[in-house]
């Protein structure tokens, strides 16, 4: 349920909103006896403020933001395929609620920019979380890393965003946006206090040029950071993508080459874990270098294109994360 109102006095606009939540949570995972049913409310409110002029804006805003556990945060199936690194999900963990301060700058006079200053902060944060325990159970009794999911400690971040969109000709475009983040995070764990802070963020780019013979080159990168939790960090990468287009039958057609990070086979990604117990570092290693052609045909209004099955829903209320695994060390 939600309900708004909207104040406007020439050049100044003003909104406020309430929003009224239920979540309902229902599970049961037969495998390792265990049940979810959890059912929770949430009253989200929210307000801006705008002042506009003739090719610009500026906005500042509040707004609480709930980020709900994933599926793989909360499945309580316990995975043991590496007997040393064990991980499980919390069917207990509540949802994250984030409060956030927003100033907003937008310029549409020839090209499209925007740019933003954010400070967000919680006080349940949902953290990937690991211990060391020792299996007396077996013949020969070993150190086994635990990893799981819980909701502890302040979560606090600064962040900057940039994003433009440049029609530098009418050939020739190109199209950059980006965050930076500095998070600091506060939390005890089995009795033991941690802290943690770094740099987070994104950076996309993408440079398309038309040619007048129906052909087009397009080139993407990108930059992501790792991320920071409570115990450590994992490292970041970057990826590149070179795409070659031909229309034809009157543009009802269209074949593309494409090369996804030609340059680099594999793509290393490695984590650490610092506890008061141990320290990990893991290494993954995986395929990184594709190639690709695809095509699409115009039927009517109706685009049928031959590509990879995507996803068609976005829970962007979800709190990130997959698999809570420890990973393999390296």
């Amino acid at each position: 349920m939600y309900n708004s109102y909207q104040f406007k006095f020439d050049k100044w606009t003003a909104k406020a909103g309430l929003r009224l939540e239920h979540t309902s949570i229902n599970g049961d995972f037969a495998t390792v006896n265990a049940t979810i049913n959890q059912g929770y409310n949430n009253l989200i409110p929210s307000v801006s403020i705008q002042r506009s002029f003739k090719t610009s804006s500026y906005n500042f805003g509040f707004t609480q933001r709930i980020q709900r556990p994933g599926i793989f945060q909360l499945n309580p199936f316990v995975d043991t395929s590496n007997p040393l690194f064990i991980s499980t999900g919390n069917p207990n963990l509540r949802p994250e609620l984030n409060n956030t301060f927003e100033l907003n700058y937008s310029n549409f006079a020839a090209s499209s920019f925007n740019i933003g200053l954010s400070y967000q902060f919680s006080n349940n944060s949902i953290q990937n979380v690991s211990s060391l325990r020792r299996d007396t159970a077996i013949i020969n009794p070993h150190d086994t890393t635990f990893t799981t999911y819980r909701n502890l400690g302040s979560n606090s971040s600064l962040g900057l965003n940039v994003n433009t969109n440049l029609n530098i000709t009418k050939k020739l475009s190109l199209s950059l946006n980006g965050f930076i983040t500095k998070i600091w995070l506060r939390g005890t764990y089995n009795g033991q206090f941690y802290q943690n802070s770094g740099f987070t963020g994104n950076a996309f780019a993408n440079a398309g040029y038309k040619f007048d013979n129906g052909f087009r080159i397009g080139i993407d990168a990108g930059f992501f950071s790792g991320d920071v939790n409570l115990q450590g960090h994992s490292s970041a990468f970057i990826y590149n993508s070179l795409v070659l287009t031909k229309e034809f039958l009157n543009k009802k057609a269209t074949i593309s080459l494409v090369a996804n990070n030609p340059e680099t086979k594999y793509h290393n990604n490695t984590s650490t874990t610092t506890t008061a117990q141990y320290y990990q570092y893991s290494l993954n290693q995986d395929p990184y270098r594709t190639f690709a052609v695809r095509f699409s045909y115009k039927i009517g209004k109706l685009n049928s294109e031959i590509k990879k099955n995507q996803h068609g829903i976005n829970n962007d209320d979800t709190k990130g994360g997959g698999k809570s695994g420890g990973g393999s060390g390296g």
